[in-house]
């Protein structure tokens, strides 16, 4: 392979309202672990990394 290697931050289906029936049980889990997902994406930003956002968005 040749050329510049980059890299690149996914975060996935952590935008969501959790207005579903089984959110209460995700909602104590994303809680948990949201601050390293947020600390991972300031340092991506901040290193000038590409923060990509996948989403299923319900199936639309």
């Amino acid at each position: 392979m040749t050329g510049t290697r980059k890299s690149a931050l996914v975060v996935i289906d952590m935008i969501n309202t959790y207005d579903h029936p089984d959110a209460d049980r995700l909602v104590p889990s994303v809680r948990e672990v949201l601050p390293a997902v947020r600390t991972a994406i300031g340092r991506a930003r901040e290193s000038g990394i590409d923060v990509i956002y996948v989403n299923d968005n319900f199936g639309r």
